[in-house]
């Protein structure tokens, strides 16, 4: 059995706005031009005129209004309106992170922990992440938390990464609830707690998370904090394998070899059972 689970150690941008009082006083400083043209902008974006949107923003950031920046910096991140530019986006992230836009800091240090626009640099990385951390914003607080697990610019310690994964899940980020299941079933900066890693691997599952079915599948396999059940085992193994995209092919594999090593352990009649739970998962999705 493949039964090594996988902790997510990606630093990730984060797709929400975090609206700070230093925001808000700095877009008062701004003046009202200036958050004019960021709704007009706004306004443009939702029915489709990226590029209109851009031009009214790049106004607007130019008078330093700070949604303004960070939607300047998001659009040379992911190239909307505009072709993708990794320094150009570090410059109007710094500028709103600056002002103490939160989620600016985290897309700065995510440019800096992959050396995006901006040399690499782990420290910068772990800088700007603490800022946003420190602000509530839950990516923030997840990429810190992946910063001490890995002893990226600091010596790893497992528990400090523990309470910001605990902070994000609290937000109900999803990939520190995976992280926390993980932690929590291996015991690694956290008293070892089966029943706590299936509540966080329960949350994310129900979400979508391929991870956390993949620590479902586990945990009843081996019988950690619940009963040993081969039909729940094969289904959430089942439902990981057919979530996880190419670019997980290796986990896939491994899903399917658990599923399948846990199908020859089972009569054709619970076989039966998890194959209709699967399917029930899907449809009630």
């Amino acid at each position: 059995m493949q039964s090594t689970r996988r902790l997510s150690g990606k630093t990730r941008p984060s797709w929400g706005r975090t609206t700070t009082l230093a925001c808000l006083f700095a877009a008062m400083l701004a003046g009202v031009a200036a958050a004019g043209q960021f709704e007009d902008g706004q306004a443009a974006y939702d029915r489709g005129d990226y590029p209109a949107a851009f031009t009214l923003w790049r106004m607007a950031g130019g008078s330093g209004d700070v949604h303004s920046q960070f939607r300047l910096g998001m659009a040379y991140y992911t190239g909307g309106g505009t072709p993708r530019d990794y320094a150009q986006a570090a410059q109007w992230f710094r500028k709103a992170a600056e002002q103490g836009d939160a989620d600016a800091q985290n897309h700065l240090g995510v440019l800096y922990a992959k050396g995006q626009g901006v040399t690499l640099d782990a420290h910068e990385a772990f800088a700007w992440f603490f800022k946003a951390a420190a602000q509530g914003d839950a990516a923030g607080q997840f990429n810190l938390g992946v910063m001490y697990l890995d002893g990226n610019s600091v010596p790893p310690d497992p528990a400090q990464a523990a309470q910001w994964f605990r902070k994000a899940a609290a937000q109900s980020d999803l990939d520190a609830e995976v992280n926390l299941a993980a932690l929590y079933a291996e015991g690694r900066g956290v008293p070892q707690d089966s029943n706590i890693a299936i509540r966080f691997d329960r949350l994310a599952a129900a979400r979508g998370s391929p991870d956390a079915m993949f620590g479902l599948g586990l945990l009843y396999l081996h019988g950690k904090g619940v009963t040993p059940d081969y039909v729940q085992a094969h289904t959430w193994f089942s439902l990981a394998a057919s979530l996880y995209g190419a670019a997980a092919a290796d986990l896939r594999d491994k899903a399917i070899r658990n599923r399948d090593e846990t199908a020859a352990k089972m009569t054709p009649a619970d076989l039966a059972k998890a194959q209709k739970l699967e399917a029930d998962w899907v449809a009630g999705k």
